[in-house]
């Protein structure tokens, strides 16, 4: 089976968020990521795609999974308890982000 890295649409999306988060640094900031319920292969890509950029990354799927009591009926997006559980999850994470030294901005051109 081939993997994701094969597939252009993967090495599009690793090039968009390289330059993402480049151009994050370069305005003094930094970019983290939440991945959300998706199917493993894709999380597992995601995973190893943050930690290759020195990106942090906080994973949703089992804080708030995809269960029915956190999902909009007949759809698959969270609901207010779905939410209120990322939201939970999300502020140790930034926490942490918050209390890290702020990168410096690139100097202009």
């Amino acid at each position: 089976a081939a993997s994701p890295e094969d597939s252009a649409a993967f090495r599009i999306t690793h090039a968009i968020l390289r330059a993402l988060a480049a151009d994050t640094r370069a305005h003094g900031s930094r970019l983290a990521l939440a991945l959300v319920p998706m199917p493993r292969g894709l999380a597992a890509w995601w995973r190893e795609t943050a930690g290759a950029e020195g990106l942090p990354l906080v994973d949703l799927q089992p804080v708030v999974g995809t269960r029915p009591e956190v999902l909009l009926p007949n759809d698959t997006h969270w609901n207010a308890r779905g939410n209120a559980r990322a939201a939970e999850a999300l502020r140790p994470f930034l926490d942490s982000l918050l209390a890290l030294p702020t990168p410096s901005p690139a100097p202009p051109r």
